[in-house]
């Protein structure tokens, strides 16, 4: 039987997992998704304040997730490998930047 995101020799049951899907989605359609995402390449609707652009909108609504899941500032944070990694990331460059 296959699992997702890996082809076994009979192939993978679930549609558009195998191995040549998943660079595609990642590498080739992530130059698309940048333009229409914006940077932190994020799927869902950012939080919006007048004379906002798409990434600092983007932004606001991380750094709202962060704060709401008591991750700022944690020692561990698990990532469960959903979307491009934009809140993880997140986190590493505001601990890393804050940092001394």
């Amino acid at each position: 039987m296959g699992t997702v995101g890996h082809e076994s020799k009979k192939g993978s049951s679930y549609k558009g997992t195998s191995s040549k899907a998943i660079l595609h989605q990642y590498d080739f359609l992530g130059d698309f998704y940048r333009l229409t995402l914006g940077p932190e390449l994020v799927f869902s609707y950012g939080m919006w304040e007048e004379g906002d652009t798409l990434d600092s909108a983007q932004i606001r609504k991380l750094d709202y997730h962060a704060e709401a899941a008591h991750a700022v500032g944690a020692d561990r944070v698990l990532d469960i490998g959903c979307g491009y990694g934009s809140l993880l990331h997140r986190l590493v460059k505001n601990i890393m930047s804050s940092t001394p």
